[in-house]
């Protein structure tokens, strides 16, 4: 398997300190139990991902999020406003809007699939952001819940599964212990 895995300078021009690879640094910002809260932006958006947490994050106590840097300008603007931001790539089209269907978008959509990747296989719970959405509470407890019950359900099954299999494991013995 390839490995995608990008890396960013430890010190960027802005003064940020940033992890030298994107694991280290979900790490660092994720919850205890591996949640966290990844948002792409490139300079283009850095309005819209400071709003997104003035608005979003913050009123719902979500510490557990990390800004995904498309261009080190990105970070620079959000560390001026204390807001974690990991560089993750450089563009040629950082800086510019980009719009659906082009090749600037097209290359921007691969990045954020090589970042999702990344972090998943990293084993994090990951809730990706576009920093234009509205949160109107905090999404970990129902993902948490959920997850648990999926989980309890899971071993209920496996549980019946292993009743039934010794129950007919049981019959066929019984069976060929009377023949």
């Amino acid at each position: 398997m390839k490995n995608n895995s990008r890396s960013s300078k430890i010190i960027a021009p802005c003064g940020t300190v940033n992890y030298s690879h994107l694991v280290e640094a979900i790490t660092a910002r994720a919850s205890n139990d591996r949640y966290i809260v990844l948002s792409m932006v490139d300079e283009s958006f850095t309005d819209m991902a400071i709003n997104f947490y003035e608005t979003n994050l913050r009123p719902n106590n979500i510490g557990n999020y990390l800004f995904i840097g498309i261009g080190i300008a990105a970070c620079c603007i959000l560390y001026r406003e204390s807001l974690a931001c990991f560089h993750y790539a450089d563009d040629p089209s950082a800086g510019d809007a980009s719009a659906f269907g082009t090749a600037d978008f097209n290359r921007k959509v691969n990045i954020k699939s090589d970042l999702i990747w990344e972090s998943l296989t990293a084993n994090f719970t990951v809730l990706l952001c576009d920093v234009d959405v509205i949160i109107l509470q905090n999404p970990f407890d129902e993902i948490r819940v959920r997850f648990h019950r999926y989980v309890r359900n899971s071993i209920k099954c496996i549980l019946l599964f292993c009743l039934v299999l010794f129950c007919v494991i049981s019959v066929v013995v019984i069976h060929w212990l009377t023949d």
